[in-house]
């Protein structure tokens, strides 16, 4: 495995050695300014993250090999997904609810994929005609008809529509691929990058809450005995899945992930002092909000929504509802940046983020 070094902690590569993070280097010359991504689990800011490594290298060699590492984590992402999907698929139809899963047609798939998510991966040859049968008997349809009742990646339709290359042998990933993977951030992660003739470190955190304790490490320091808050820190970009007002968290399956993201932004904008001169909230995911909200209202999260199932109802009262935590001026940004089906419009969050977080620009 290939180890990394970043921040006096020592990290390794995941099983096919994607990079995990970059070494940086702070000089009086050229100091780091920090950007922290910062928000709960599965919210888009670290596709953020890999969308601005691979954009910043020079080295195409490199970055191909960057792309390609990560053809393992898009298998394994569709066959979690869809183990996931028939496991609810089953108990979905015990409840009474129409899955299609019972159909003996697909009684030997289901059984395919209900073993051990690497089991799966050693047979890599038998889950297109597998998967195949499901979606011909409408099993996966069915299922995500229920998506809010059980967990499945947000990109589930994009491994699904594209299953029959990421399933081959051959699968080289794409950089959409990438930008599609999920694995979930432990730990800190840094990584270099000049804009605009600036060096910044942009900090990913992990979003689940077993990771968020540690996010303090990433604006303060030890020093005599006690935390002092760094002097780098130029803004925190902090992001929120606009879909999951109906959904979950994946460690708690009681709490709203929405309710969560909410009360989260709302404690990072109280503490005091502040450690962040800037905060950029990014509502994300909107592409798939404009569907949603046609068929599940706002109110299932917050009552006082009264907008209906209307998209720039539901934009505005979020903006309103969020501007209204916390007494600081903020940015709203809305975006799409999960799914990246047009790579310009991270180059603009890109643009946006560094230019609002220029050391040479004023502090709010």
């Amino acid at each position: 495995e290939k180890e990394d070094r970043t921040m006096g902690n020592t990290q390794t590569s995941n099983r096919k050695g994607v990079p995990l993070d970059i070494p940086i280097s702070d000089t009086n010359d050229n100091p780091i300014n920090k950007v922290l991504l910062f928000g709960t689990g599965d919210c888009g800011k670290s596709t953020f993250y890999k969308f601005l490594k691979v954009f910043n290298e020079v080295d195409d060699k490199w970055t191909t090999e960057l792309i390609t590492s990560y053809n393992d984590v898009l298998q394994l992402n569709l066959i979690h997904d869809i183990v996931n999907i028939v496991s609810a698929a089953v108990k979905l139809e015990d409840k009474g609810d129409n899955t299609g899963v019972h159909n003996p047609s697909v009684r030997e798939a289901v059984a395919f994929f209900n073993k051990d998510v690497y089991d799966i991966e050693r047979n890599l040859d038998q889950i297109s005609r597998h998967l195949q049968n499901l979606l011909n008997h409408n099993v996966i349809q069915n299922t995500l008809a229920f998506r809010s009742q059980f967990q499945v990646g947000t990109n589930v339709q994009y491994l699904i529509d594209n299953y029959e290359r990421i399933a081959d042998k051959e699968y080289m990933c794409t950089f959409d691929d990438v930008l599609r993977s999920r694995i979930k951030t432990t730990g800190i992660i840094e990584y270099s990058i000049t804009f605009h003739d600036h060096c910044y470190s942009i900090v990913d955190t992990g979003g689940q809450r077993s990771e968020r304790k540690k996010w303090p490490h990433t604006y303060t320091n030890f020093c005599d005995g006690q935390n002092i808050l760094e002097k780098n820190i130029v803004g925190v970009v902090f992001f929120v899945a606009t879909t999951e007002y109906d959904q979950t968290l994946y460690e708690d399956n009681c709490s709203n992930r929405m309710q969560e993201s909410y009360e989260l932004f709302k404690n990072q904008c109280a503490i005091t002092p502040s450690p962040f001169p800037k905060i950029i909230l990014v509502f994300n995911k909107i592409d798939i909000l404009k569907e949603k909200i046609l068929t599940t209202d706002l109110s299932v999260c917050f009552p006082e929504y009264t907008g209906g199932k209307n998209y720039q109802n539901a934009c505005l009262f979020l903006e309103k509802k969020f501007r209204e935590a916390t007494t600081r001026q903020i940015e709203v940004i809305f975006t799409s940046v999960i799914n990246a089906d047009d790579s310009l419009q991270l180059l603009e969050l890109m643009d946006k983020t560094f230019t609002s977080t220029s050391p040479t620009t004023e502090n709010v």
